[in-house]
């Protein structure tokens, strides 16, 4: 019996070892497997091993199986073991350490870029993870939120009350997100040093400001506000029993002052819900743009997002400033036709009033009324004043509003930019050594390759040949023009195909390279945030389209074009 037991709880063991091996990911709208291999710290071959057909393409949401290296909990190690495909940014990422501090610690190992296999040192100075205040020291362990994971799970699973899980992770306020990287420290955290206190503080601090926002409440889509309002508008007119289209009111058909001092109100009613609106669109605008001033933007992916939803929010409000602006034209537009015709029928009653008072003495009661009626209407016209002039200043609000906010954006943008662009260039230039090392390897193993490169023909030779064959007939040469890219020099430049990943960058540039072109390099478009892997830099535009007629048939080249780099 004995045994029996001891073989139930291998078996256990066994089965909630492999139960713990992979996680599920549902794939959101607009993911791909770069970006998410990217998450969890794998490789995009990783999760094509264990997900047949992924390597065709993903579909949202798609149930991905990822591979347990995505929630391996990451301690602080003194050294690690370089694994093919990674990059130092990659590493300091995955110790939540700077790149320059990881730099400085490895001065002399990386003085030819990383090797695979090499042993690096881990410098023992932790920053805050995805830039947002943590509590994070030597104890401290990561956790990846997983699908329907809850923080009463995950606080259980460690042995910590969910107020230590907030208190360390604020931005879980609000609600957790699956793929978010927790950090935990499952014992009572007791500073040691005065910059783990501040830690504590800092993270304090923010969890207090988190949940405060939680307490907040505000209309998110303006849009609804505004289909809200209108409906109110008809209420006006119910509520004063008014069965009477305001755009259509046709004098010759009669009336009088008193119904059209009552349309008039109507009038007036709308017209100050239309100057709510204005007042709320202001308050929505400047708590959007306090809120702009105050966000963290850690990376070029944040800021890419963080400019589509502002530009969207912008796209949205200007809408709604024009509706409005709209709105107020076409009710002034009513008011000014409506008391035409007050003062018309008033002038009009007061000569009835005049040829009747020697005939009929009852028409005196009558005159308190229309004295009253001529008051209302007096108030009418200076509250009209009173609101356009608030109009006016409303919308100068607005338009002064709008340009902070478009300048703030600009300018956070550019930080996570420069800052982004910084980690970027570093691994770029890393790889740019490591596909030098290759390519003199290659030169090496086949001296032919470097005689091949030095065999060019004559301008001449280029002329007569593009004179004796008739190109323009073929498929047109796609050739693109970019100015002022830094550090690229002038010329002509035959792209093989452009990534917005290094690693397909890197596997073509190899390619090129076994195939001969032992000049194969790329750069950076800032613009499209995209890599331009070129094999060739030529002078002018013939021999760029000599080059290219002859690489067009070749597979490699599939996806070829010209670029033209010019400095202005």
């Amino acid at each position: 019996m004995k045994y029996l037991v001891l073989l139930f709880l291998c078996i256990s063991n066994f089965v909630f070892a492999q139960q713990e091996k992979t996680l599920n990911h549902k794939v959101i709208k607009g993911e791909n497997i770069f970006q998410i291999a990217k998450t969890y710290n794998i490789t995009p071959s990783d999760i094509y091993k264990i997900n047949p057909g992924t390597e065709n393409g993903i579909q949202e949401n798609q149930i991905l199986i990822i591979p347990n290296k995505a929630i391996i909990l990451y301690d602080s190690k003194n050294t690690h073991q370089v694994q093919p495909k990674e990059t130092l940014f990659g590493i300091a990422r995955l110790y939540n350490v700077s790149v320059q501090d990881l730099d400085n610690s490895n001065t002399e190992a990386l003085k030819d870029g990383l090797q695979i296999g090499e042993n690096i040192v881990i410098p023992n100075k932790k920053k805050t993870l995805n830039g947002q205040a943590r509590i994070i020291n030597a104890e401290t362990i990561f956790h990846i939120v997983a699908s329907k994971e809850t923080k009463y799970s995950i606080s259980k699973k460690y042995g910590i009350s969910i107020e230590q899980l907030e208190t360390q992770n604020p931005e879980i306020i609000n609600g957790l997100i699956e793929g978010n990287k927790l950090a935990i420290n499952t014992k009572k955290i007791k500073p040691n040093n005065d910059n783990e206190e501040l830690m504590i503080a800092l993270a304090e601090k923010q969890a207090a400001i988190e949940k405060n926002k939680a307490k907040t409440t505000e209309i998110e889509d303006l849009q609804d506000k505004l289909t809200v309002q209108k409906q109110m508008n008809q209420k006006v007119l119910k509520v004063n029993s008014l069965k009477v289209n305001l755009n259509e009111i046709d004098e010759t058909k009669g009336g009088s002052a008193k119904k059209l001092k009552l349309v008039l109100e109507a009038n007036k009613n709308i017209q100050e819900i239309l100057i709510s609106k204005l007042d709320s669109l202001v308050v929505t605008m400047s708590d959007n743009l306090e809120t702009l001033k105050n966000k963290d933007i850690n990376d070029l992916e944040e800021s890419k997002n963080l400019e589509k939803d502002s530009y969207k929010n912008i796209s949205e409000t200007n809408g709604m400033i024009i509706e409005l602006k709209k709105d107020l034209a076409d009710n002034r537009k009513i008011y000014t036709g409506l008391m035409t015709k007050v003062q018309r029928i008033t002038l009009a009653e007061n000569h009835e009033y005049k040829k009747k008072i020697n005939e009929n003495q009852k028409i005196k009661n009558n005159t308190s009324e229309d004295a009253e009626l001529l008051e209302v209407i007096k108030n009418i016209q200076t509250k009209q004043e009173a609101n356009e002039k608030r109009n006016k200043q409303l919308f100068t609000k607005i338009d002064s509003l709008g340009v902070q906010k478009n300048i703030e954006l600009k300018r956070r943008i550019s930080k996570a930019t420069f800052y982004s662009s910084e980690a970027r260039d570093y691994d770029d230039k890393l790889a740019q050594v490591k596909l030098k090392r290759y390519q003199n390897k290659a030169v090496e193993t086949n001296k032919k390759l470097l005689d091949n490169s030095e065999n060019k023909p004559t301008a001449e030779q280029i002329k007569k040949a593009l004179k004796d064959h008739n190109y323009s007939q073929g498929k047109a040469v796609k050739i693109e023009i970019l100015r002022n890219l830094k550090d690229i020099e002038n010329g002509y430049y035959i792209i093989a195909d452009t990534f917005s990943e290094a690693e397909p960058r890197d596997l073509l540039t190899r390619k090129l390279t076994d195939s001969g072109e032992i000049n194969t390099g790329f750069f950076y478009n800032v613009n499209i945030f995209s890599y331009y892997v070129f094999t060739k830099k030529l002078k002018n535009a013939n021999e760029a389209l000599f080059e290219y007629n002859l690489k067009k048939e070749n597979p490699l080249y599939k996806n070829m074009f010209i670029v033209q780099i010019e400095k202005e």
